[in-house]
């Protein structure tokens, strides 16, 4: 089970209907020996269980993880977070959004719907864009590498500047002062 598996994993687990989000929210709940709302809650419409840093585990309708995301999305994202750094609690683990999931788990998933059809459309469209950010992050990474590889092999400068012209290192430049 994944709470077991990792302790900082937050899952938001969807169920088609509110009854069946509450009941299966109380029964995980039950079974792990938790009050409901603790570790182990639910989300429908506007009414809630959960516990703000301490839920890690969410039971939601479609329809509201899909109003979050498309929400989410909306927002304009931190200068922080779109250039690759730390903004907030963990965007990667957010696919990529400010959304408090590591996981998220589509049960039901064979009931369609228009909301269920909507949901899995976006989660594969953020898993893509996941996918090429990480692609994007890791060529910039070895052509950097490869820049300094180079610059090392030929027995270049020890700085190269975002112009691309060559300079001494600062230590040199002041010892010559």
């Amino acid at each position: 089970f994944l709470l077991d598996d990792d302790a900082t994993a937050t899952i938001a687990c969807t169920q088609p209907r509110r009854i069946a989000t509450k009941t299966l929210a109380e029964r995980v709940s039950r079974e792990r020996a938790k009050p409901l709302g603790q570790e182990v809650g639910y989300a429908v419409s506007r009414e809630q269980a959960v516990t703000r840093g301490e839920t890690r585990c969410t039971f939601l309708t479609v329809g509201l993880l899909l109003q979050s995301l498309i929400f989410e999305r909306r927002k304009p994202r931190p200068a922080a977070a779109a250039d690759g750094q730390a903004g907030g609690q963990g965007d990667e683990r957010a696919l990529g959004l400010n959304l408090p999931y590591s996981h998220i788990v589509v049960d039901e998933a064979h009931e369609r719907s228009c909301d269920m059809d909507l949901l899995l459309l976006l989660l594969r469209r953020i898993m893509h864009e996941q996918a090429d950010r990480e692609a994007a992050e890791a060529e910039a990474e070895e052509a950097a590498l490869a820049a300094a590889t180079t610059v090392a092999a030929i027995g270049g400068p020890a700085a190269m500047h975002a112009d691309g012209s060559a300079g001494a290192p600062a230590d040199a430049a002041s010892e010559g002062a």
